[in-house]
């Protein structure tokens, strides 16, 4: 049993964390970023377009021109 006075130790990689949450985003000029399109095109590589938002999935999934192609899983 755990008492408040625990102490569970976590490991993370902030490295790895950082390029995972930069994968699917492409970074401005004034230091913000946003989202990239993700789709698979037949080369095999994602689209990498702005993606836009996707109010009936609430995603940035897709570019305007791939959103036609979303499957709600």
């Amino acid at each position: 049993m755990l008492t408040r006075n625990a102490v569970k130790e976590v490991s993370v990689d902030f490295d790895e964390a950082t390029r995972e949450w930069v994968d699917n985003k492409k970074k401005l000029a004034n230091g913000c970023y946003v989202y990239i399109c993700n789709y698979p095109l037949s080369t095999g590589k994602p689209c990498k377009k702005r993606s836009v938002l996707n109010p009936t999935i609430c995603s940035y999934e897709y570019c305007s021109q791939h959103q036609k192609y979303y499957k709600n899983p």
